[in-house]
């Protein structure tokens, strides 16, 4: 890739980003490149992945500045879209990445005109090129065009004048499609970023407004949600079965937007009792249990107005294990959060799971659920 072709699409990236911008005060636009390499996470892995890789990013950006109560809570952090853009370091096998990415970007530390940011990253990823077993065999690390893409990023952001940062650090992109089509491996591309940021109508302190009024909150909680996912197994291009979830956690709010969770699920994994219904390895009524998921979960969720982030750790319990690559499992959830309804102001939300047995993933589920 030459320097041309990344000037020419950062420009172009930027064009309408940069006519919006001058909209409202708080708008900002951050151009970031990306250098590194697409790494061989396990050795079950067949690409080839000698060279860089080079990517592109353009986000457009929103500086909270104390509207809503929690911006102050959470140290005003920036809401954004992103539009990315990864030259893959093998053309041939893995072809180019496109990434569109809902961010948020919080800060670490501030010290003169140096800040310590961090951005996380949770949207959708089209690749060029995927498995296909006559045409490209050894990619079996994506085997469908759409994945999800997933970025976290830790920079470093000097501020030059009042309209322009420039920035510089690390990132780790990640794409999967959650094992719905096969091979599912994924891809992770850590990388050096340097980048610059540009707003036309920036904020000075006297903009922000600090509440010194927090919202009232319920200390003692629970959430009830169920969730769906579909899966391809064993079998590449194959048919793809649904897994079932049911969970119920009870909650503690340690304030308005940090949650403590612990709870129980149900699954039952079609996936499982078919591939033992073809074995014919069991009675039908021993079967049909292979499919059955008890499990023990904790975790934390970050609030951030409508927006709910985090993660979970959960054991296997109980005699139905089958399949089950490890005896824990782990979970990154992403939730929003309607308007409170009700005395007992319960919220409806919609739930996105991402199920993992630490780097192997095994679905991606959607969902819906009550808070209280």
């Amino acid at each position: 890739m030459s320097l041309k072709k990344v000037v020419i699409s950062v420009y172009l990236l930027m064009l309408p980003f940069f006519l919006l911008a001058q909209m409202r005060k708080g708008w900002s636009i951050s151009a970031v490149s990306h250098t590194g390499y697409v790494t061989k996470h396990t050795k079950k892995l067949t690409i080839d992945n000698n060279g860089i890789s080079q990517g592109v990013g353009v986000n457009f950006q929103f500086q909270t500045y104390g509207k809503a109560d929690w911006h102050a809570h959470r140290k005003f952090p920036q809401a954004g879209l992103e539009v990315a853009y990864f030259w893959l370091n093998n053309h041939q096998q893995l072809g180019n990445a496109f990434g569109f990415l809902p961010n948020i970007t919080l800060p670490i530390a501030h010290k003169r005109n140096f800040d310590l940011r961090t951005t996380i990253g949770l949207g959708v990823g089209w690749l060029s090129k995927h498995y296909d077993p006559f045409d490209n065999p050894q990619n079996n690390a994506i085997g469908s065009h759409v994945n999800n893409y997933t970025s976290v990023r830790i920079f470093a952001e000097k501020k030059w004048t009042d309209h322009w940062n420039w920035t510089a650090g690390v990132s780790f992109s990640h794409f999967s499609n959650g094992s719905s089509q096969l091979p599912n491996y994924g891809l992770n591309v850590p990388a050096f970023i340097f980048g610059a940021s540009y707003a036309p109508s920036p904020l000075h302190p006297e903009d922000y407004r600090i509440s010194t009024e927090l919202p009232s909150f319920r200390r003692w909680g629970f959430f009830a949600e169920a969730n769906i996912a579909r899966k391809e197994f064993i079998a590449f291009n194959g048919p793809k079965y649904p897994i079932y979830n049911l969970a119920i956690a009870a909650t503690f709010n340690e304030n308005f937007d940090n949650t403590t969770f612990l709870g129980i699920e149900y699954e039952y994994n079609f996936a499982v009792y078919n591939f033992y219904k073809f074995l014919e390895q069991y009675d039908e009524a021993t079967t049909k249990n292979t499919g059955k998921r008890y499990l023990i979960f904790a975790g934390h969720e970050f609030a951030f107005g409508h927006i709910g982030l985090g993660a979970q750790l959960g054991v296997y319990v109980g005699p139905y294990q089958y399949l089950t690559i490890r005896p824990f499992y782990n979970k990154l959830n992403a939730k929003y959060y309607f308007t409170p309804f009700g005395k007992k102001g319960i919220k409806p939300f919609l739930a996105l799971h991402m199920k993992a047995h630490l780097i192997d993933a095994e679905y991606i589920s959607v969902g819906m659920g009550m808070r209280l």
